[in-house]
């Protein structure tokens, strides 16, 4: 699977993606969640119904290309952000060890 043409937007944090070579072949958007809900996963400017099986294989399929494309440093500051409280950009042990936007 390839994944192309990633953008992240100005709104808060809506991703869109195209992927190829693939059975999930499309373009797709993750809109931001709207007051920590999430919203739905759109597929070809159609909305996918939440929690179908068309959106787990999808999960599925892009964790298993960011795993692919990550080293264990990546991972290790991944699993930072993962922990930084809500709504922080960048935490700040993140911070002083990175350039960071805020």
């Amino acid at each position: 699977m390839t994944v192309r043409d990633i953008e992240i937007w100005r709104d808060g944090g809506t991703i869109t993606f195209t992927l190829d070579a693939s059975e999930l072949a499309d373009s797709y958007r993750l809109r931001t969640p709207l007051a920590g809900v999430p919203r739905p996963v759109i597929r070809d400017e159609r909305e996918l119904e939440s929690s179908a099986e068309d959106e787990r294989h999808l999960l599925a399929e892009l964790q298993n290309w960011l795993a692919a494309q990550t080293t264990p440093t990546v991972e290790a500051r991944l699993a930072e952000l993962d922990v930084s409280p809500s709504g922080t950009i960048c935490p700040s042990n993140f911070r002083r060890r990175h350039r960071c936007i805020t």
